[in-house]
């Protein structure tokens, strides 16, 4: 779970940018120097860093959501994205910028793709912030 932290100030515009790790662990994709960025306007509230980076981290290797198991670098961009706009209740647009090997044995050939997911707040929102709130 993504965490969050109240917002005081309002129409505060955040990027939080998260050097990715190698999460496959068959090709070693992406490759260093792939990079993350979250933006958004911050309404009531923040992505929490610490637990933001810990999230990303969780797909290394594969994660199951539901009855999918998420593997490849579109499917997560896109998972993200959409567990952090569910988090903070806004529009998150995430920008990946993935340096991928074209072949897992030779890693001089390496290819700058990006991709960018933009996702609107989920339905568990309001569950969400209830369960913050305490109520």
């Amino acid at each position: 779970m993504i965490g969050v932290q109240p917002n005081y100030g309002k129409l505060t515009r955040s990027c939080h940018s998260f050097d990715l790790p190698r999460m496959c662990p068959i090709s070693g994709n992406p490759q260093p120097g792939s990079v993350l960025e979250v933006h958004y306007t911050a309404g009531d509230w923040f992505l929490e860093i610490e637990t933001l980076g810990e999230y990303i981290a969780s797909y290394i290797g594969g994660k199951q959501i539901g009855r999918t198991f998420v593997r490849d670098m579109e499917q997560t961009i896109q998972a993200i994205a959409a567990d952090c706009a569910t988090s903070v209740g806004v529009q998150v647009v995430c920008i990946a910028r993935l340096k991928i090997a074209d072949d897992p044995g030779e890693r001089t050939r390496v290819r700058d793709y990006r991709v960018i997911v933009r996702a609107n707040r989920g339905a568990d929102y309001d569950r969400t912030i209830a369960r913050l709130k305490g109520e």
